[in-house]
């Protein structure tokens, strides 16, 4: 089993679809905490609103997505045990209610990108193989999305 400090790091291309950007299932012994997230424009010149938010997922089902491998931030460390994918393009999970199981939902300029940095006491937390997704919430002129996802795997 991984703890550690993690992130997990993709390059959408043309995003311009309301979908989920990635998701995260944790361990069935572990809690991971949402250190910090960022997604940022890469090629788009044009500014625009969009919509980011987490969302809880109640059935993940079997989405189509590329699978991603959070890279550990400390020499040394062990692969973590979290299960991470991005670009769903088929499939996507079912989400909790609205309001309830959000959290994170800030409207940004694409130029400027959208920044989940909550002080530590504000972390959301993951239960044990709970699943979670960040999600773009509506259609937008097309760019390439870099997503950060900064996770903290704490052993059960």
């Amino acid at each position: 089993m991984a703890v550690g400090v993690y992130s997990a790091e993709f390059t959408l291309a043309a995003l311009a679809l309301a979908k989920t950007l990635m998701y995260q299932t944790a361990p069935a012994d572990a809690v991971c905490e949402i250190m910090s997230a960022h997604v940022t424009n890469a090629t788009n010149e044009t500014n625009e609103q969009f919509e980011v938010k987490f969302h809880r997922i109640t059935a993940l089902g079997t989405p189509t997505a590329t699978a991603v491998v959070p890279g550990p931030h400390h020499a040394g460390a062990t692969a973590t045990g979290v299960t991470m994918k991005a670009n769903v393009t088929a499939s996507e999970p079912t989400y909790g209610a609205v309001n309830v199981n959000e959290f994170g939902l800030q409207g940004a300029a694409t130029l400027g990108g959208w920044h989940f940095e909550p002080p530590p006491d504000e972390r959301p937390a993951n239960s044990p193989a709970q699943d979670i997704g960040l999600r773009n919430m509506a259609a937008v002129t097309a760019f390439d999305a870099k997503i950060v996802w900064v996770l903290n795997e704490l052993g059960g």
